[in-house]
């Protein structure tokens, strides 16, 4: 039935008998124009469910139709430009519906080059944590990372199998220390991401290795001074790197550290600088005046912080520059009250420096040799 059939839909009607009690022919009237709009939003949902949504009503489904939608698509713009005659219909106006596992196919390409390697050293461990779980989670694949997460529905599991498979395929190109080759290559047969990840954590939080780890990095921040020649670079990256390192030794500390034995650790990297001993004097007159409460580790180190980087801004410009040289000059001392020869550092100082390279400056410094150039020259 199109359109013109149900525009044209009579119904007949009974007459009175005539004055000598004859029966009359029924006479045909018009179907009410509600009814004939209501026919034609029956047929329009029939048209909309097969070519936009793909769901055609059949005979088994048809008493299924639930009134709120079929209200809701004759209140729709998709009506008005079905029942219009000088508007084309629309051939797809919507996707078809898909589970979520279709979706995520549709969505994700298996690119391992978006993801991080860990490759060669193990120091890299921190960095590809953070770049690994920040790529999952923007390509929705954070809970393959959860060891806790177990899917439930159908829906759930089919797309869980989905993820596994994918990030499996990304740790086989991306894990390629001796470590991470080892833990793949146990879940071969199962693809389990999942648990290649929780092994991974656990070897560099919980293991041997991470306790040797964590022992390092402890010595540092017991240690570590901010002078001349122990940081050649700037006084806040200083301070941010002794903070990072700090979060990286929470990570895989058994315990956490007390904030007052952290406030000590940390006034006692920066003692040597006049300006930042200050701020630890200032924090406890500020404690005195703000009802005997000391302040936190974390207002402790803003403090610092905020007062290196104005002191870097002001002696930004303000650096010694190497003196100049003097072609074929061959006048060179070894002793004397002589400034040395000012060299660049081999490395980055910044708060990702790893401690190897560190140590590995701090050991070129006392093995170089000590020879200076005059100033006169």
């Amino acid at each position: 039935m199109d359109d013109a059939d149900i525009d044209g839909l009579q119904y007949p009607v009974s007459q009175p008998h005539d004055a000598n009690g004859d029966p009359q022919p029924d006479v045909l009237w018009d179907v009410p124009k509600p009814l004939k709009a209501y026919l034609h939003g029956i047929r329009g949902y029939v048209y909309h469910r097969e070519t936009v949504l793909k769901d055609p009503v059949t005979l088994t489904n048809c008493v299924l139709i639930d009134p709120d939608d079929f209200d809701t698509y004759r209140a729709s713009s998709a009506f008005i430009v079905f029942r219009s005659r000088t508007i084309p219909q629309p051939l797809v106006s919507k996707p078809s519906r898909q589970s979520p596992a279709e979706e995520f196919d549709r969505g994700i390409k298996l690119d391992a080059i978006l993801y991080p390697t860990l490759s060669g050293d193990d120091k890299q461990w921190d960095s590809y944590r953070r770049n690994l779980e920040a790529t999952c989670r923007t390509h929705g694949l954070k809970q393959v990372l959860d060891p806790k997460y177990q899917p439930t529905s159908l829906d759930e599991r089919d797309l869980f199998d989905r993820h596994q498979s994918f990030l499996y395929q990304v740790f086989v190109r991306t894990l390629l220390t001796d470590q991470g080759k080892k833990i793949v290559r146990q879940y071969d047969k199962t693809y389990d991401a999942q648990s290649i990840y929780r092994d991974l954590c656990k070897f560099y939080t919980q293991s041997i290795k991470a306790t040797s780890t964590a022992n390092t990095k402890l010595q540092w921040l017991t240690t570590a001074q901010l002078t001349a020649d122990q940081w050649p670079g700037s006084h806040v990256s200083f301070i941010l790197h002794w903070l990072d390192t700090l979060r990286q030794y929470h990570e895989v500390a058994k315990h956490p550290t007390p904030e007052e034995q952290l406030i000590v650790m940390l006034s006692n990297a920066v003692r040597l600088v006049p300006y930042l001993r200050n701020v630890f004097d200032t924090s406890e007159q500020l404690a005195l005046q703000n009802n005997n409460r000391p302040l936190t580790f974390d207002e402790y180190a803003s403090l610092l912080e905020a007062a290196a980087q104005n002191h870097d801004e002001v002696t930004k410009g303000s650096k010694p520059k190497p003196n100049p040289r003097k072609a074929y000059a061959t006048d060179v001392v070894t002793t004397g009250d002589l400034e040395p020869d000012p060299c660049p550092p081999m490395f980055d100082f910044n708060i990702d420096m790893d401690l190897g390279d560190y140590y590995a400056y701090r050991t070129s410094l006392s093995s170089a040799c000590k020879t200076f150039l005059p100033n006169e020259l």
